[in-house]
């Protein structure tokens, strides 16, 4: 059994679901952590990496924004827009490019 459980969902649909044991992610006011066991929270992303990580390694995913909630070992991104990354470094890239187009 996991610690913790995360999905990422996207009006496109869901782009992770699944058992997790910390996932970081791009608050507004800083990056955060979440692992089992978090008090309940609700805060807005900003545009950025979400890494998570599980029992087959680390994962990232690249999203544009939106909220985080976390409750009763619970975490749910609600992203504008996801894109998974094969590793940090492309991930950060795929951060830069999605910026400079926004601000296009």
């Amino acid at each position: 059994m996991s610690d913790l459980h995360l999905a990422i969902v996207t009006p496109e649909g869901t782009a992770f679901d699944g058992p997790i044991t910390l996932v970081m992610a791009p608050g507004v006011n800083g990056n955060f952590t979440v692992l089992r066991g978090h008090a309940p929270m609700i805060t807005a992303l900003e545009a950025g990496v979400v890494r998570v990580q599980d029992a087959t390694g680390e994962l990232y995913f690249v999203v544009d924004g939106g909220f985080f909630e976390v409750r009763a070992n619970d975490a749910v991104v609600l992203a504008n827009w996801s894109e998974p990354a094969p590793d940090a470094q492309r991930a950060a890239e795929a951060v830069k490019t999605r910026r400079a187009t926004a601000k296009k």
